[in-house]
Protein backbone atom coordinates (compact mmCIF):
# COMPACT_ATOMS: atom_id res chain seq x y z
CA UNK A 1 0.00 0.00 0.00
CA UNK A 2 2.94 2.34 0.62
CA UNK A 3 5.13 1.17 -2.24
CA UNK A 4 5.04 4.50 -4.14
CA UNK A 5 5.57 6.47 -0.94
CA UNK A 6 8.62 4.41 -0.04
CA UNK A 7 10.11 4.70 -3.52
CA UNK A 8 10.26 8.47 -3.10
CA UNK A 9 12.30 8.22 0.12
CA UNK A 10 16.00 7.97 0.69
CA UNK A 11 17.45 4.78 2.18
CA UNK A 12 17.69 6.42 5.61
CA UNK A 13 14.09 7.65 5.42
CA UNK A 14 12.88 4.19 4.38
CA UNK A 15 14.67 2.60 7.34
CA UNK A 16 13.15 5.13 9.75
CA UNK A 17 9.66 4.58 8.28
CA UNK A 18 9.95 0.79 8.60
CA UNK A 19 11.13 1.06 12.22
CA UNK A 20 8.12 3.23 13.08
CA UNK A 21 5.72 0.78 11.41
CA UNK A 22 6.94 -2.45 12.95
CA UNK A 23 3.96 -4.48 14.26
CA UNK A 24 3.67 -4.47 18.05
CA UNK A 25 3.70 -7.75 19.94
CA UNK A 26 1.06 -8.60 22.53
CA UNK A 27 3.70 -8.15 25.25
CA UNK A 28 4.67 -4.64 24.15
CA UNK A 29 1.02 -3.56 23.77
CA UNK A 30 0.18 -4.70 27.31
CA UNK A 31 3.30 -3.00 28.63
CA UNK A 32 2.54 0.30 26.88
CA UNK A 33 -1.12 0.19 27.96
CA UNK A 34 -0.14 -0.40 31.60
CA UNK A 35 2.33 2.48 31.56
CA UNK A 36 -0.34 4.78 30.11
CA UNK A 37 -3.08 3.72 32.57
CA UNK A 38 -0.90 3.95 35.69
CA UNK A 39 0.83 7.09 34.46
CA UNK A 40 -2.38 9.10 34.09
CA UNK A 41 -4.46 7.74 36.99
CA UNK A 42 -3.61 10.52 39.48
CA UNK A 43 -4.01 13.38 37.04
CA UNK A 44 -7.20 12.08 35.43
CA UNK A 45 -8.94 10.24 38.28
CA UNK A 46 -7.10 11.30 41.46
CA UNK A 47 -6.41 7.69 42.44
CA UNK A 48 -3.56 5.20 42.55
CA UNK A 49 -3.65 1.57 41.39
CA UNK A 50 -1.89 -0.23 44.24
CA UNK A 51 -2.03 -3.74 42.76
CA UNK A 52 -1.82 -5.43 39.38
CA UNK A 53 -3.70 -8.71 38.91
CA UNK A 54 -1.59 -10.58 36.38
CA UNK A 55 -1.88 -13.74 34.29
CA UNK A 56 1.77 -14.62 34.91
CA UNK A 57 3.56 -12.60 32.25
CA UNK A 58 5.87 -10.13 34.02
CA UNK A 59 6.53 -7.77 31.10
CA UNK A 60 3.93 -5.14 32.01
CA UNK A 61 4.58 -5.37 35.75
CA UNK A 62 8.36 -5.09 35.36
CA UNK A 63 7.87 -1.99 33.20
CA UNK A 64 5.69 -0.43 35.92
CA UNK A 65 8.16 -1.35 38.65
CA UNK A 66 10.94 0.34 36.71
CA UNK A 67 8.86 3.42 35.83
CA UNK A 68 7.63 3.98 39.43
CA UNK A 69 4.62 6.08 38.32
CA UNK A 70 3.79 7.02 41.95
CA UNK A 71 7.35 7.45 43.14
CA UNK A 72 9.80 5.13 44.93
CA UNK A 73 7.87 5.15 48.24
CA UNK A 74 4.61 3.85 46.72
CA UNK A 75 5.41 0.55 44.97
CA UNK A 76 2.88 -1.52 43.03
CA UNK A 77 2.12 -5.05 44.21
CA UNK A 78 1.73 -7.90 41.76
CA UNK A 79 -1.07 -10.44 42.32
CA UNK A 80 -1.55 -13.75 40.51
CA UNK A 81 -4.82 -14.78 38.88
CA UNK A 82 -5.92 -18.03 40.55
CA UNK A 83 -7.26 -19.26 37.21
CA UNK A 84 -4.02 -18.75 35.32
CA UNK A 85 -1.68 -20.08 38.00
CA UNK A 86 -2.92 -23.70 37.75
CA UNK A 87 -2.74 -23.42 33.96
CA UNK A 88 0.93 -22.53 34.29
CA UNK A 89 1.43 -25.70 36.32
CA UNK A 90 -0.27 -27.70 33.56
CA UNK A 91 1.84 -26.02 30.88
CA UNK A 92 5.06 -26.81 32.77
CA UNK A 93 4.05 -30.46 33.27
CA UNK A 94 3.11 -30.96 29.61
CA UNK A 95 6.38 -29.36 28.51
CA UNK A 96 8.35 -31.65 30.85
CA UNK A 97 6.42 -34.64 29.54
CA UNK A 98 7.25 -33.79 25.95
CA UNK A 99 10.80 -32.45 26.28
CA UNK A 100 11.88 -35.10 28.78
CA UNK A 101 10.04 -37.91 26.99
CA UNK A 102 8.17 -38.72 30.17
CA UNK A 103 4.81 -39.33 28.51
CA UNK A 104 3.58 -42.17 26.35
CA UNK A 105 1.79 -45.31 27.41
CA UNK A 106 2.11 -46.95 30.79
CA UNK A 107 0.57 -46.61 34.24
CA UNK A 108 3.56 -44.75 35.67
CA UNK A 109 4.14 -42.30 32.80
CA UNK A 110 3.32 -38.57 32.77
CA UNK A 111 0.47 -38.66 30.26
CA UNK A 112 -1.58 -35.66 29.16
CA UNK A 113 -4.49 -36.91 31.24
CA UNK A 114 -2.29 -36.98 34.35
CA UNK A 115 -0.98 -33.49 33.59
CA UNK A 116 -4.58 -32.26 33.57
CA UNK A 117 -5.37 -34.08 36.83
CA UNK A 118 -2.29 -32.67 38.54
CA UNK A 119 -3.27 -29.22 37.30
CA UNK A 120 -6.71 -29.70 38.85
CA UNK A 121 -5.17 -30.89 42.13
CA UNK A 122 -2.97 -27.79 42.17
CA UNK A 123 -6.00 -25.57 41.58
CA UNK A 124 -7.97 -27.24 44.40
CA UNK A 125 -5.03 -26.86 46.80
CA UNK A 126 -5.01 -23.11 46.12
CA UNK A 127 -8.76 -22.48 46.24
CA UNK A 128 -9.29 -24.61 49.36
CA UNK A 129 -6.61 -22.77 51.34
CA UNK A 130 -7.01 -19.11 50.45
CA UNK A 131 -5.51 -16.68 52.94
CA UNK A 132 -3.46 -19.52 54.48
CA UNK A 133 -0.23 -19.69 52.53
CA UNK A 134 1.32 -22.43 54.69
CA UNK A 135 -1.71 -24.71 54.32
CA UNK A 136 -1.76 -24.02 50.60
CA UNK A 137 1.87 -25.08 50.23
CA UNK A 138 1.32 -28.23 52.31
CA UNK A 139 -1.74 -29.19 50.23
CA UNK A 140 0.23 -28.85 46.99
CA UNK A 141 3.06 -31.01 48.31
CA UNK A 142 0.52 -33.55 49.55
CA UNK A 143 -0.60 -34.09 45.94
CA UNK A 144 3.01 -34.54 44.84
CA UNK A 145 3.80 -37.18 47.47
CA UNK A 146 0.46 -38.89 46.83
CA UNK A 147 1.17 -39.45 43.11
CA UNK A 148 4.80 -40.49 43.72
CA UNK A 149 3.98 -43.08 46.41
CA UNK A 150 4.43 -46.82 45.92
CA UNK A 151 3.54 -49.92 47.92
CA UNK A 152 7.15 -50.15 49.09
CA UNK A 153 7.49 -46.43 49.84
CA UNK A 154 4.09 -44.80 50.64
CA UNK A 155 3.93 -41.06 51.40
CA UNK A 156 0.30 -40.36 52.26
CA UNK A 157 0.75 -38.72 55.67
CA UNK A 158 0.09 -35.29 54.13
CA UNK A 159 -3.14 -36.43 52.45
CA UNK A 160 -6.47 -35.50 54.11
CA UNK A 161 -7.46 -38.10 56.70
CA UNK A 162 -10.87 -39.68 57.28
CA UNK A 163 -13.31 -41.98 55.46
CA UNK A 164 -14.26 -39.19 53.03
CA UNK A 165 -10.65 -38.51 51.99
CA UNK A 166 -9.86 -38.42 48.29
CA UNK A 167 -6.79 -40.57 49.14
CA UNK A 168 -7.50 -44.31 48.91
CA UNK A 169 -4.74 -44.99 51.43
CA UNK A 170 -6.23 -42.66 54.07
CA UNK A 171 -9.76 -43.97 53.45
CA UNK A 172 -8.62 -47.53 54.11
CA UNK A 173 -6.75 -46.44 57.23
CA UNK A 174 -9.84 -44.62 58.58
CA UNK A 175 -11.97 -47.73 58.02
CA UNK A 176 -9.43 -49.96 59.74
CA UNK A 177 -8.69 -51.85 56.54
CA UNK A 178 -5.28 -52.73 55.06
CA UNK A 179 -4.35 -50.26 52.32
CA UNK A 180 -5.00 -51.64 48.82
CA UNK A 181 -2.14 -51.78 46.30
CA UNK A 182 -1.25 -48.56 44.54
CA UNK A 183 -1.55 -50.16 41.12
CA UNK A 184 -5.14 -49.71 40.02
CA UNK A 185 -6.04 -47.34 42.87
CA UNK A 186 -3.68 -44.40 42.36
CA UNK A 187 -4.87 -43.05 39.01
CA UNK A 188 -2.10 -40.44 38.87
CA UNK A 189 0.81 -42.64 39.95
CA UNK A 190 4.23 -41.57 38.65
CA UNK A 191 7.44 -43.54 38.45
CA UNK A 192 10.55 -42.58 40.40
CA UNK A 193 12.14 -41.27 37.19
CA UNK A 194 9.14 -39.06 36.41
CA UNK A 195 8.81 -37.82 40.00
CA UNK A 196 12.44 -36.68 40.02
CA UNK A 197 11.84 -34.86 36.71
CA UNK A 198 8.77 -32.94 37.91
CA UNK A 199 10.14 -32.15 41.39
CA UNK A 200 11.77 -28.85 40.21
CA UNK A 201 8.39 -27.79 38.79
CA UNK A 202 6.70 -28.29 42.15
CA UNK A 203 9.51 -26.45 43.91
CA UNK A 204 9.13 -23.53 41.52
CA UNK A 205 5.32 -23.45 41.75
CA UNK A 206 5.37 -23.53 45.57
CA UNK A 207 7.67 -20.54 45.79
CA UNK A 208 6.57 -18.52 48.83
CA UNK A 209 6.39 -15.24 46.89
CA UNK A 210 4.29 -16.84 44.17
CA UNK A 211 1.81 -18.41 46.61
CA UNK A 212 1.54 -15.16 48.55
CA UNK A 213 0.44 -13.45 45.34
CA UNK A 214 -2.32 -16.05 44.91
CA UNK A 215 -3.65 -16.06 48.49
CA UNK A 216 -6.20 -13.34 47.67
CA UNK A 217 -8.25 -15.72 45.50
CA UNK A 218 -8.97 -13.15 42.79
CA UNK A 219 -9.30 -13.92 39.07
CA UNK A 220 -9.42 -12.06 35.79
CA UNK A 221 -12.95 -13.31 35.08
CA UNK A 222 -14.41 -9.80 34.98
CA UNK A 223 -11.81 -8.81 32.39
CA UNK A 224 -12.58 -11.86 30.30
CA UNK A 225 -16.32 -11.13 30.55
CA UNK A 226 -15.77 -7.57 29.36
CA UNK A 227 -13.61 -8.81 26.49
CA UNK A 228 -16.36 -11.25 25.50
CA UNK A 229 -18.89 -8.39 25.29
CA UNK A 230 -16.40 -6.26 23.37
CA UNK A 231 -15.54 -8.87 20.75
CA UNK A 232 -19.24 -9.62 20.35
CA UNK A 233 -19.56 -6.12 18.88
CA UNK A 234 -16.22 -6.22 17.10
CA UNK A 235 -15.02 -9.78 16.26
CA UNK A 236 -11.26 -10.26 16.34
CA UNK A 237 -11.42 -12.39 13.20
CA UNK A 238 -12.54 -9.40 11.08
CA UNK A 239 -10.24 -6.47 10.35
CA UNK A 240 -11.77 -3.10 11.24
CA UNK A 241 -10.50 0.42 11.71
CA UNK A 242 -9.62 2.23 14.93
CA UNK A 243 -12.98 4.07 15.14
CA UNK A 244 -14.90 0.78 15.06
CA UNK A 245 -12.75 -0.70 17.83
CA UNK A 246 -13.15 2.39 20.03
CA UNK A 247 -16.92 2.45 19.48
CA UNK A 248 -17.18 -1.27 20.29
CA UNK A 249 -15.11 -0.77 23.45
CA UNK A 250 -17.22 2.15 24.64
CA UNK A 251 -20.47 0.25 24.03
CA UNK A 252 -19.09 -2.87 25.74
CA UNK A 253 -18.05 -0.93 28.86
CA UNK A 254 -21.47 0.76 29.03
CA UNK A 255 -23.34 -2.55 28.68
CA UNK A 256 -21.02 -4.35 31.07
CA UNK A 257 -21.63 -1.77 33.80
CA UNK A 258 -25.30 -0.86 33.26
CA UNK A 259 -26.80 -3.40 30.88
CA UNK A 260 -28.66 -2.49 27.70
CA UNK A 261 -30.29 0.48 29.44
CA UNK A 262 -26.95 2.25 28.92
CA UNK A 263 -28.14 2.77 25.33
CA UNK A 264 -31.00 4.91 26.66
CA UNK A 265 -28.46 7.20 28.33
CA UNK A 266 -26.58 7.51 25.06
CA UNK A 267 -29.79 8.35 23.21
CA UNK A 268 -30.70 10.94 25.84
CA UNK A 269 -27.25 12.51 25.55
CA UNK A 270 -27.80 12.77 21.78
CA UNK A 271 -31.27 14.30 22.32
CA UNK A 272 -32.94 11.34 20.64
CA UNK A 273 -36.51 10.45 21.69
CA UNK A 274 -36.80 7.47 24.06
CA UNK A 275 -40.21 5.85 23.62
CA UNK A 276 -41.99 3.28 25.75
CA UNK A 277 -41.24 0.74 23.01
CA UNK A 278 -37.52 1.50 23.33
CA UNK A 279 -37.62 0.97 27.10
CA UNK A 280 -39.52 -2.30 26.62
CA UNK A 281 -37.03 -3.60 24.03
CA UNK A 282 -34.02 -2.76 26.23
CA UNK A 283 -35.63 -4.37 29.27
CA UNK A 284 -36.38 -7.51 27.27
CA UNK A 285 -32.75 -7.75 26.13
CA UNK A 286 -31.50 -7.55 29.73
CA UNK A 287 -34.08 -10.13 30.85
CA UNK A 288 -33.00 -12.56 28.13
CA UNK A 289 -29.35 -12.05 29.08
CA UNK A 290 -30.07 -12.85 32.75
CA UNK A 291 -32.11 -15.93 31.81
CA UNK A 292 -29.28 -17.15 29.60
CA UNK A 293 -26.80 -16.71 32.47
CA UNK A 294 -29.08 -18.64 34.83
CA UNK A 295 -29.46 -21.48 32.34
CA UNK A 296 -25.69 -21.63 32.02
CA UNK A 297 -25.45 -22.61 35.71
CA UNK A 298 -27.92 -25.49 35.32
CA UNK A 299 -26.43 -28.93 36.06
CA UNK A 300 -27.21 -30.26 32.58
CA UNK A 301 -25.79 -27.13 30.96
CA UNK A 302 -22.60 -27.43 33.01
CA UNK A 303 -22.22 -31.09 32.00
CA UNK A 304 -22.75 -30.23 28.33
CA UNK A 305 -20.24 -27.40 28.57
CA UNK A 306 -17.66 -29.69 30.14
CA UNK A 307 -18.22 -32.23 27.36
CA UNK A 308 -17.63 -29.52 24.73
CA UNK A 309 -14.54 -28.37 26.61
CA UNK A 310 -13.22 -31.94 26.70
CA UNK A 311 -13.80 -32.24 22.95
CA UNK A 312 -11.91 -29.01 22.29
CA UNK A 313 -9.11 -30.22 24.56
CA UNK A 314 -8.80 -33.44 22.55
CA UNK A 315 -8.62 -31.44 19.31
CA UNK A 316 -5.99 -29.16 20.86
CA UNK A 317 -3.92 -32.16 21.94
CA UNK A 318 -4.09 -33.61 18.44
CA UNK A 319 -2.81 -30.33 16.99
CA UNK A 320 -0.08 -30.11 19.62
CA UNK A 321 1.06 -33.62 18.72
CA UNK A 322 1.52 -32.39 15.15
CA UNK A 323 2.74 -28.82 15.72
CA UNK A 324 3.88 -28.62 19.34
CA UNK A 325 2.46 -26.34 22.05
CA UNK A 326 2.51 -22.74 20.78
CA UNK A 327 0.30 -21.04 23.36
CA UNK A 328 -0.33 -21.55 27.05
CA UNK A 329 -0.14 -19.96 30.48
CA UNK A 330 3.51 -19.48 31.37
CA UNK A 331 4.85 -19.81 27.82
CA UNK A 332 5.08 -16.05 27.25
CA UNK A 333 6.99 -15.16 30.42
CA UNK A 334 8.56 -16.48 33.59
CA UNK A 335 5.89 -15.08 35.86
CA UNK A 336 8.44 -13.16 37.86
CA UNK A 337 8.93 -15.81 40.54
Amino acid sequence: MNKEKLEGMTAAEQLQWKQLHQPDSAKSMERDAALELWGRSVERHNLRYRTMLSDGDSTAFNALAAAQPYGPTRPITKLECTNHLPKRMGTALRKASKDGRLGGRGEWRLTKEKCQRLQNYFRSAILNNLEDQRAMEQAIWATFFHVTSTDEDPHHDRCPAGPASRCFFQRARAEGQPPPPHAGHNGTALSREVSHAVLPIYRRMTNSILLKRAAHGKTQNSNESLHNVMWGHCPKEVFVGKDRVEAATAEAVAKFNRGNFALAQVMDHMSLPITELTHSALAKKDKVRVQKAERATDVAAVAARRARCAGRQRQLEQREDQEGEVYGAGLMGDGGE
